[in-house]
């Protein structure tokens, strides 16, 4: 790197790396307050783990053990049907053609619309036939 994009101690670079930082915060803060104003997603204190659809605990463990899925956080509820889901009715209407979530899209759902990172292992192919999912949320 030539002298004019740093000085002797990396202090321009440090300079740029803040900015960087700052612009990144400042977007992300503006698309969460977009989302919001569109309904498109949900904070932890308006998301209760357990949405109108998603089913009791019960259908949640039945769901996990039918499927074959663990994850790594148990206070995480499924999201068993597309009603479930934290969008608007617009977005819901994409799903019209489809019965269910996959069970990576079930499990992996509700911690993302909680802000939480997921990480999530399927095997690919006909969900149904599925052997083994497993969600880890960070």
């Amino acid at each position: 790197m030539d002298a004019s994009h740093q000085g002797p101690s990396g202090i321009e670079d440090e300079s740029a790396a803040a900015e960087a930082k700052k612009e990144k915060k400042r977007r992300k803060k503006e698309a969460k307050e977009a989302a919001k104003a569109s309904g498109a997603t949900a904070t932890s204190s308006s998301l209760p783990t357990a949405q109108p659809g998603a089913g009791s605990s019960t259908d949640a463990a039945a769901f996990l053990a039918e499927h074959a899925v663990t994850i790594s956080d148990p206070s995480i509820t499924p999201f068993l049907s597309f009603d479930a889901l934290p969008v608007s009715s617009e977005m819901k209407a994409s799903f019209s053609g489809f019965k269910q979530p996959t069970p990576i899209q079930a499990c992996t759902w509700p911690p993302a619309f909680l802000g939480k990172d997921v990480v999530g292992i399927a095997e690919t192919g006909r969900y149904a036939f599925a052997p083994v999912s497993s969600v880890s949320v960070v």
